[in-house]
């Protein structure tokens, strides 16, 4: 079997506020993550707005964010036709 590339960014939960800050996101009141120029929320591949502490993995090279649980990232990689 062919090892495939990795195209999320992993890091460990104490590095959050960091990751969040190169993707020039920060997080509200309510610890949502939000854009820091509209200060909308961002939503996961799910669609749903996104807990700082949900937060799992981000696709590289966009603003992909993934939830922390088994589900989303199974959902995530379904849609992009990959497998576990």
């Amino acid at each position: 079997m062919e090892a495939k590339e990795s195209h999320l960014i992993v890091f460990s939960k104490k590095d959050v506020p960091k990751i969040l800050d190169i993707f020039n996101k920060g997080v509200d009141d309510e610890g949502y993550i939000t854009d820091k120029e509209t200060g909308l929320r961002i939503v996961s591949n799910e669609g749903e707005e996104l807990l700082a502490d949900d937060l799992g993995n981000i696709l590289k090279g966009s603003e992909v964010f993934i939830k922390a649980d088994p589900a989303s990232f199974s959902k995530f990689l379904a849609e992009r036709g990959e497998d576990l």
